[in-house]
């Protein structure tokens, strides 16, 4: 297999197999939030790229119903 150095973000290093660069992807971007005892609110942002719409939905549906 034969990968090339692609450019997802701004500090992130990604590469992608050649064969896959003109597939579509499906992105799905969310964000948990956690309140610890003495009040601090932390917010994790996460991205997760996904070969299915079908695929992005289903871990949609799942994060909705936590």
């Amino acid at each position: 297999m034969e990968y090339a150095l692609v450019n997802f973000g701004e500090h992130e290093i990604s590469y992608l197999k050649v064969d896959a660069m003109d597939k579509p992807v499906y992105t799905l971007i969310y964000r948990t939030e956690q309140v610890t005892e003495e009040g601090v609110l932390y917010v994790y942002l996460f991205t997760e790229i996904f070969e299915t719409k079908e695929a992005a939905q289903v871990k949609a549906e799942e994060l909705n119903n936590t």
